[in-house]
């Protein structure tokens, strides 16, 4: 298991155990979401995730999130930056991707005693809980679903930059599509139920 830890304070978080991406991750085997945690999370060892997602809090959540909500209602986006870099060892051009999500959550922050309705999900109470909520059910399974189609970028190798950058392209174009799929199908999921 990889878990990220600080050394000593000033010096940058870095993996207990090496990066399962060995040189695809760079020369670094024990660096951490490019050593800058405070932004991005690497919770794959393999590429690096930016959550660009804005929390909003909203009394009247039915007027954001449609009648019936939870509580809590997230609209979101994937975009998928890459970086072409020449591989030293063999003329080859590797892909280093980042997924970067963007969009804005509505939790409502009234008195959950008085929330109109109960929500579906059981374990929504408060504001954490939905929060909870809306990571564990729709945005995680969002990323988990684009995940093997970024491992695969990254895991080939590209005779120039240029057939590298047409396929983080074309990468970028699928993953997009699969987060924004993927989280419209788990909200109508739970909207069915």
């Amino acid at each position: 298991m990889v878990i990220p830890r600080n050394l000593k304070v000033g010096h940058p978080p870095r993996f207990i155990s090496e990066d399962p991406a060995g040189f695809a991750g760079g020369p670094n085997f024990y660096d951490y979401a490019k050593n800058r945690p405070t932004n991005l999370i690497d919770p794959t060892g393999l590429f690096t995730i930016r959550n660009g997602i804005r929390e909003h809090d909203q009394i009247n959540i039915d007027s954001v999130c449609g009648p019936g909500t939870g509580g809590a209602c997230t609209s979101a986006t994937a975009l998928l930056m890459c970086a072409c870099t020449k591989d030293d060892c063999s003329d080859k051009w590797k892909a280093h991707a980042e997924l970067r999500i963007y969009g804005d959550m509505y939790i409502y922050n009234g008195p959950w005693s008085t929330f109109p309705r109960r929500p579906k999900d059981r374990s929504v109470h408060d504001i954490a809980s939905a929060r909870n909520h809306e990571n564990n059910v729709h945005i995680n399974p969002a990323i988990a679903a684009v995940t093997p189609l970024i491992n695969a970028l990254e895991g080939k190798s590209f005779s120039s930059e240029g057939e590298c950058k047409a396929d983080c392209d074309k990468t970028g174009t699928a993953v997009t599509n699969q987060f924004r799929q993927t989280l419209r199908d788990t909200q109508q999921q739970e909207n069915n139920q």
